[in-house]
């Protein structure tokens, strides 16, 4: 593993020193840049100290974040507890529980401003805004991004026997999986066949299960918006902003409506999709790659991080041919506001960004904030974010837009074979689904995990024939409604506010 450090690490100060030369050479131009980040040399008894609850990551960052203090002769320590520290590494989901508003210092222009060597606004728009942002300021620097595909048992889908047979009864070849039906058939089919479930099981971490419920109801809960910022009879930026709350509610503050979500049909449909492929799974909560590596799943949706725990061929060093990969499924329609269905012309794929991935914060203490944002701007700027892409122990989905361009060399890392490697890039394009304007987001409010286990318990009731999914669902509002009793409702309201970018 050091080794893959090591090779991260020299390919990082490489691309370091070509953009610092380039810098140099380019001088001359007639427009001055925004002031940068600057570095000042600090004592050696108070460092930069720096927290990252994520043992991965950590192992992934703390060798950069002490190579740029070498370079910088900064002092940065890299402390165990979060209560030390002055720069935390977080993912997006936990924003809200550090009251960002009280206890961060925002996002400096030096970092985000028009002409700043970090190019803000070749963030892809998720992380430029609505990631980063509590209320109507940015807190956070984005490191790592989020990206999801389809993992697919290759060699089951492409056995002319199984592929004959699938197409005969429904009337198309196994692949591709375009909608989350077409998932449920293929898992049914070879459910049928096996004598056994075919589809991966629930995840077992509640954060992971939420992801695979959000990412179906994401899909029926809004039509996919691009451009034009109108869809659905109402502002689709806005409609954005919305997903597990409501921003209409938050924003007006009737007082007699809950701004939670969780009961309307979109999560319904989600509910329901896991109660009609409940005995294609087991019983239990699980690992979904484990899964599809011990070959009892044929397919499964997995963040692009967990592709790096695919075998490889011990001949070509490529990722087993028995693996396939493909783009997240969609919808065939969604429900509209007054909750109908209105069916799509095409696939509907609304991007889903549960609030995994990572990003680096501020605290109002820290003792040299400029060093802070210093260290962070390298960390994810264009250099920074382009070697973290390239480290699959990093995990990361695409974050600026040249990292989404139609190229696989951003994913060859992952070992695939040419082809696939296509695939891949393709899938997680597709995922990205770069200029959407309504994407989902999921929970950043403090009261995250409690929410996710609660919605994790009656998820794997459903997943697992246990209760029906209007139960389900039913049980979910209820609970829901329960931890919100627990808290001051102007408190929550306002968390709730700050997460949607509202004031």
């Amino acid at each position: 593993m050091q080794a893959k450090f090591r090779h991260a690490l020299g390919r990082f100060l490489t691309l370091t020193l070509v953009a610092a030369l380039t810098v140099v050479a380019g001088c001359g131009c007639n427009t001055k840049p925004v002031d940068q980040p600057v570095v000042k040399k600090n004592p050696a008894d108070t460092p930069v100290k720096v927290w990252c609850g994520d043992e991965r990551l950590a192992e992934v960052f703390g060798p950069r974040a002490k190579a740029w203090a070498h370079r910088n002769t900064v002092k940065v320590d890299l402390v165990p507890s979060e209560a030390d520290a002055d720069v935390l590494l977080i993912p997006p989901a936990h924003l809200g529980r550090l009251d960002p508003t009280a206890a961060l210092r925002p996002v400096p222009a030096a970092v985000a401003g028009e002409g700043s060597n970090f190019q803000w606004g070749e963030l892809l728009g998720v992380y430029q805004s609505r990631l980063v942002h509590w209320g109507g300021e940015r807190y956070g620097v984005p490191l790592v991004g989020e990206a999801y595909v389809l993992v697919y048992r290759a060699d089951t889908f492409n056995d002319p026997a199984f592929a004959d047979a699938f197409r005969q009864k429904f009337n198309r070849p196994p692949l591709p999986v375009r909608t989350w039906d077409d998932l449920a058939d293929l898992g049914r089919f070879a459910t049928d066949r096996s004598g056994k479930p075919a589809l991966a099981p629930l995840p077992a971490d509640p954060f992971a299960a939420v992801a695979d419920f959000g990412h179906i109801a994401a899909c029926y809960d809004r039509g996919a918006a691009t451009s034009g910022g109108k869809a659905e009879g109402g502002d689709a930026y806005f409609r954005g902003l919305s997903f597990f709350t409501d921003a209409a509610v938050l924003r007006n503050r009737p007082a007699d409506k809950w701004e939670v979500r969780i009961g309307e049909p979109a999560f319904g449909e989600a509910f329901r999709w896991f109660e009609r492929t409940a005995k294609l799974r087991p019983a239990k909560s699980g690992d979904p790659i484990d899964a599809l590596v011990g070959g009892s799943a044929v397919a499964a949706v997995v963040p692009v991080g967990d592709l790096r725990r695919l075998p490889k061929d011990a001949t070509t060093g490529a990722v087993d041919a028995k693996f396939g990969v493909g783009p997240v499924p969609g919808s065939d329609g969604y429900f509209d506001e007054s909750g109908k269905k209105v069916k799509t012309n095409g696939v509907n794929r609304v991007p889903y960004y549960p609030g995994g991935g990572l990003m680096g914060v501020v605290r109002q203490s820290a003792a040299h904030p400029d060093e802070a944002w210093a260290l962070l701007a390298e960390l994810g700027g264009p250099i920074g974010s382009s070697a973290t892409l390239d480290t699959p122990e990093a995990g990361g989905g695409p974050l600026r837009n040249e990292h989404n361009a139609d190229t696989t060399r951003q994913w060859q890392q992952y070992g695939f074979d040419k082809a696939r490697t296509g695939d891949l890039s393709k899938a997680v394009r597709g995922y990205v689904a770069a200029g959407t304007i309504n994407p989902a987001i999921g929970l950043r409010t403090p009261d995250v995990a409690a929410v996710h286990a609660l919605l994790a318990k009656q998820l794997e009731k459903v997943a697992s024939g246990e209760v029906t999914a209007d139960a389900g669902q039913q049980q979910a509002v209820k609970d829901w409604r329960e931890l919100d009793a627990k808290t001051p409702t102007e408190q929550r309201l306002t968390a709730r506010r700050k997460s949607a970018s509202l004031d």
